[in-house]
């Protein structure tokens, strides 16, 4: 079963972004899987792509990575340099999926307080 449909259409805050599956992610190690999913409407050069990673290879822990790439223009107009954006969870394998998803809400609300995304990058704590 997979995480997302494919396509999977994701808005930014302006813009819609369709992914499509590119493929599994084979080269794991022993308990662990992923998935790449990819904007094929971006150029090339922007390599914008979603990465899900599975790590199930521990008995008391339980790794999750949901990961955006993709590469931006920086301040010259003409460079494009990669920005990585990684949510990861991890925990034991019988917290339920209710617990993780107080989890995953405390996340999204601080990813909403108004500023985050500034401050974030300025390095605030």
């Amino acid at each position: 079963m997979s995480l997302f449909a494919s396509p999977v259409t994701l808005n930014d805050g302006t813009d819609d972004h369709i992914f499509n599956t590119r493929n599994e992610l084979t080269n794991l190690k022993s308990g662990q899987f992923g998935r790449v999913w990819i904007e094929s409407a971006a150029a090339a050069s922007v390599a914008s792509l979603i990465t899900v990673k599975h790590d199930e290879s521990s008995s008391s822990l339980r790794r999750r990575l949901l990961q955006y790439k993709y590469n931006a223009l920086i301040a010259d107009g003409v460079t494009l340099k990669p920005i990585t954006t990684n949510l990861s969870v991890v925990g034991h394998p019988e917290h339920t999926d209710a617990q993780i998803e107080v989890a995953l809400m405390i996340i999204k609300a601080a990813l909403g307080v108004a500023g985050f995304a500034a401050a974030f990058n300025e390095g605030q704590m």
